[in-house]
């Protein structure tokens, strides 16, 4: 399999979903995200992208799920959903709201965040937890 550059994929990106990018805020972790979105028009959800959002966190058995695209500088969440949300509300849950439709600067994402956990280790669940390094992503 060929590897494509970071300019690639992300002139790929831009090819077939510039208009869902171009609708997310700019935003940065720590700023209160339901005071961010008073100031905001209201995201336009992708129905098919949050229906496998959805179907990500019905089948991982996970509170919630994320779509997002990466670029060189930002990491755009497009959709939201949990098990539970409605596909045909334009409006995401409450407890997701803060995040869908933003645009967090790549260092300080949310992928970026999860791959700095410390190791965590439950007995009887899970053997390990693996920081960042230790996973398959480049």
């Amino acid at each position: 399999m060929a590897r494509f550059s970071e300019t690639a994929r992300e002139r790929e990106l831009f090819r077939y979903e510039a208009s869902t990018i171009a609708r997310t805020v700019p935003s940065t972790l720590g700023i209160d995200p339901i005071a961010s979105l008073a100031q905001e028009a209201p995201f336009q959800h992708d129905p098919i992208l949050t229906a496998l959002a959805q179907l990500c966190a019905t089948r991982l058995q996970a509170a919630c799920a994320y779509v997002s695209f990466f670029e060189t500088q930002c990491q755009h969440v497009v959709a939201c959903a949990s098990p539970t949300s409605s596909l045909f509300n334009a409006a995401p849950d409450a407890d997701l709201l803060g995040l869908c439709g933003k645009a967090f600067p790549r260092n300080s994402s949310l992928s970026e965040h999860v791959l700095q956990l410390e190791d965590v280790i439950e007995e009887g669940t899970m053997a390990q937890t693996y920081r960042g390094q230790h996973l398959p992503i480049s």
